[in-house]
């Protein structure tokens, strides 16, 4: 047995936390990740990130990861999102467990969760408009103002929110809030919006709803509903945090706890999906699958392989602090993928005609070329050999340097899958029109 100690990669934090909760025998020693996109836009390389962590560290440790939507906006949301999303996934080497899941799923539930939060005296049903609700959550450094609506009766408030469940309110006439702390340093804190009323159709309830639930109230009692251990986010949610473990706490729910990573940040590359949405309403692409775009459908159509977005994802690292990528990377593992997997072909596109003197006018032979060294599978294709073939202009030289290891006078060169071909016994001679 070898002295030297076997090299082991380093854990990142999220392993750590994983590896802890394992030990301590934390929710039976299961990990449950999921990976939540709303189906407002394609995905995009940063989407890709947080594919490549969710599912690969739940498969690392024997566990298990739901693909939820995020669908409690009807007004950005197509079910053309929700298959798009759905074939990235499948695209990349993954598979979600069970069936493809839903915020919308839980409307009825988190409706519950809702009222039990007013029951408790724990929200309220706010007249104010959306400007007077921002004037009062004030400034970051300066306390808000408690909205005249915040000691409204626990009976009047579950009375107005059924009411406004029922459809009696037009748009922006009220939202429900939670009684949290206008003093809070953390603005997310400061009595957030928790429903409001947008009678619009949703693309999988229809008319069923009139009032939907913000992406706070939502995201963390779906976690909680589907047992979710570790959810995982990218670091701009690290300031949610808080009012996710609040709603969790008050509710009494299933305790899933948020962890954030560094989002994947890539030079001269959009991560913004509403930055690409312009790119697309404003027709300066062809759509979110334009082969300029950085969606991961935009990368399929320009030619990257799956793995080479994988192993970038993995090299970029989990990380607790925004970093930037190098592009670079990106191109250097797509051309190493693409080095082990593409067939090779040939093509002259500056031609020099080459006549062998001593090889039959006649005769044309089909020589087997290998299509891909670095494949021992690639298998080979059947090339035709004649006495007429044509070079790159750029490999023959009159009066070639030392180190010039092409065709020159008094040299042999060896012709890819063919022969020895001594210049003694050739004619060169430059075609009249450019040849392709």
């Amino acid at each position: 047995m070898s002295n030297v100690e076997e090299t082991k990669t380093p854990l990142n934090f999220i392993e750590q936390i994983i590896e802890e909760d394992l030990k301590n025998g934390k929710h039976e020693g299961r990990v449950h990740t999921r990976f939540p996109p709303e189906p407002n836009g394609y995905l995009h390389i940063g989407h890709a990130k947080a594919i490549t962590v969710n599912f690969e560290l739940a498969q690392k440790y024997g566990g298990q990861t739901n693909l939820r939507m995020d669908d409690t906006n009807p007004t950005t949301e197509k079910t053309s999102y929700v298959e798009s999303i759905m074939n990235d996934i499948k695209w990349l080497g993954f598979e979600w467990s069970g069936e493809v899941l839903y915020a919308s799923d839980y409307f009825s539930e988190l409706y519950e969760f809702a009222l039990t939060l007013i029951r408790k005296g724990l929200a309220y049903v706010d007249d104010s408009t959306a400007d007077e609700i921002a004037e009062m959550k004030g400034e970051p450094t300066l306390p808000g103002k408690e909205s005249p609506y915040r000691s409204r009766s626990v009976e009047e408030s579950v009375d107005l929110f059924q009411r406004m469940r029922a459809g009696e309110f037009p748009d922006g006439a009220r939202v429900l809030r939670a009684k949290v702390d206008m003093t809070s340093p953390n603005m997310h804190m400061r009595d957030p919006i928790l429903y409001r009323i947008k009678h619009e159709d949703h693309h999988r309830t229809a008319g069923e709803w009139c009032i939907y639930p913000m992406y706070d109230f939502a995201h963390g009692q779906s976690d909680s509903l589907e047992g979710i251990t570790h959810s995982l986010c990218s670091l701009e949610f690290r300031h949610h945090r808080p009012l996710y473990d609040w709603l969790i706490e008050k509710l009494e729910i299933f305790p899933s706890r948020q962890i954030e990573f560094a989002r994947m940040n890539v030079a001269y590359m959009i991560t913004s999906k509403r930055k690409l949405r312009k790119l697309v309403e404003g027709n300066y692409v062809t759509g979110w699958d334009d082969p300029r775009m950085p969606t991961i459908a935009g990368m399929r159509r320009r030619g990257y392989p799956a793995a080479a977005i994988r192993e970038f994802c993995r090299r970029a690292g989990v990380a607790k602090r925004d970093n930037l990528i190098e592009i670079e990377l990106l191109e250097f593992l797509v051309r190493s993928e693409l080095n082990k997997q593409a067939n090779r072909v040939m093509a002259v596109l500056d031609p020099v005609k080459v006549v062998i003197t001593n090889y039959p006018e006649d005769k044309t032979e089909m020589l087997a070329v290998e299509n891909n060294p670095e494949d021992p599978d690639g298998g080979s294709r059947d090339v035709p050999f004649s006495r007429e073939i044509y070079i790159e202009k750029s490999d023959f030289m009159e009066d070639p340097p030392k180190k010039f290891f092409r065709m020159g006078p008094g040299r042999n060169v060896r012709l890819k899958g063919a022969y020895i071909l001594p210049v003694s016994y050739t004619h060169l001679t430059l075609p009249t029109k450019r040849i392709v």
